[in-house]
């Protein structure tokens, strides 16, 4: 079984309370398949963090 990388949502939450597509699409550009989302719920809310997570082309 191989695990996936993913990122803590913390670690760059400025940058993703700033722009939250821009910073998903980098992240995923990097090589990040997975999210913690800390932060980012409470911000944002569920559904927007699922949506922009899930969109095509992203991990």
């Amino acid at each position: 079984m191989t695990a996936e990388i993913a990122v803590m949502a913390y670690t760059v939450l400025d940058q993703a309370r700033a722009d939250l597509d821009g910073t998903f699409a980098r992240l995923a550009e990097i090589g990040y398949r997975g999210v913690e989302t800390y932060g980012l719920v409470e911000h944002f809310g569920p559904a927007r963090v699922r949506a922009r997570w899930t969109r095509p082309g992203w991990p």
